[in-house]
């Protein structure tokens, strides 16, 4: 469904001029498309899921002059390597961590690209807050339904800041409370 709206320049996604495109990925739908590869295949996939990520990015700065913030995955264990999931290439586990951290290096390629990070909101709330396999399977929602909230505040932060329209700057006046005298009238070499 994504690559229909993002690869095609009359779908409902490209047909108008965006300021922004949100793009929610789903790890449960990635471990399905990697339990679906053959053994010897498992280790490269995270580059085929980066490139086709890369691809996206390409074609939308072709067409449109947006900001995409697109999500990393959650980390989710299938449980397949238990704790040798970080030592082998073929354990899901490794994979996803492999596209997050290649997800971030595409940050510093694409201007247009930002990631809203929800892996670390799973590390703040934790997973069982975050995701429901009951749920998923039932009705497809990637994320527990009582989270979106969280994300949706999420992308609202970094729609915000994309926009400039955060206060960066504190002013205080400090004459007579900090140091005694006005620096305006006396100068930084009279005041006490």
């Amino acid at each position: 469904q994504i690559d229909l709206q993002l690869l095609n320049r009359n779908s409902e996604v490209l047909e108008r001029q965006n300021d922004f495109i949100l793009i929610l990925l789903s790890t449960q739908k990635l471990l399905s498309e990697f339990y679906n590869l053959q053994y010897d295949e498992q280790p490269g996939f995270f580059k085929v899921k980066i490139q086709k990520i890369s691809n996206w990015l390409q074609y939308i700065s072709t067409q449109q002059s947006c900001t995409v913030i697109l999500t990393n995955f959650p980390e989710l264990d299938d449980g397949v390597y238990g704790q040798h999931s970080n030592m082998t290439t073929q354990s899901f586990l490794y994979q996803v961590r492999r596209i997050n951290i290649e997800l971030t290096h595409l940050g510093s390629i694409f201007n247009n690209f930002m990631i809203c990070d929800i892996s670390s909101l799973q590390n703040i709330y934790g997973r069982e807050q975050m995701i429901s396999s009951p749920i998923y399977y039932s009705s497809h929602f990637v994320l527990h339904p009582d989270f979106y909230e969280n994300i949706a505040f999420s992308f609202l932060k970094m729609m915000v800041a994309k926009r400039g329209k955060l206060k960066k700057c504190l002013i205080l006046d400090l004459d007579n409370t900090l140091w005694g005298g006005i620096i305006g009238e006396i100068g930084l070499n009279g005041i006490q």
